[in-house]
């Protein structure tokens, strides 16, 4: 990066602080790039990043249960609460919950039995239960 450069650089990243000042803790980042003093490069945002973050804690500690037995053959797994209607199928929840829960799409994926709104499956080489809470309030 030459002076000039440089110096655009450092100039957009003060005129994008003052205009964000007052509200950068609540600032939800839609056009991150140099200019941002968050850019992390290759289309990261540090603030993004954060509330995922934040976000994973929170459903872990509300929504994540370990050994807890299957009602159907009494296997102690872990159980994962997810705001949704139907098995398989994200939408209510950030994806990176359902990405935790249900693994990348190309994860084989197996129902091994259920009882009402709770679900024993297979993930790849993973069982869990998965209890289907219905649509997010």
């Amino acid at each position: 990066m030459d002076d000039y450069d440089e110096w655009l650089y450092e100039e957009d990243i003060d005129e994008y602080e003052d205009e964000y000042e007052d509200d950068i803790d609540e600032f939800d980042c839609d056009n991150c790039g140099p200019w941002c003093p968050y850019w992390m490069g290759d289309g990261l945002c540090e603030l993004e990043i954060q509330e995922q973050v934040r976000t994973i804690r929170e459903y872990e500690e509300k929504h994540v249960h370990k050994d807890v037995p299957c009602p159907v053959c009494g296997k102690k797994l872990t159980l994962y609460e997810l705001h949704e209607d139907e098995l398989w199928i994200g939408g209510n929840d950030p994806l990176f919950i359902d990405l935790l829960v249900y693994g990348p799409i190309q994860a084989d994926k197996e129902l091994i039995h259920s009882k009402d709104n709770i679900y024993h499956i297979r993930v790849g080489d993973q069982e869990k239960l998965v209890k289907l809470l219905g649509r997010n309030p």
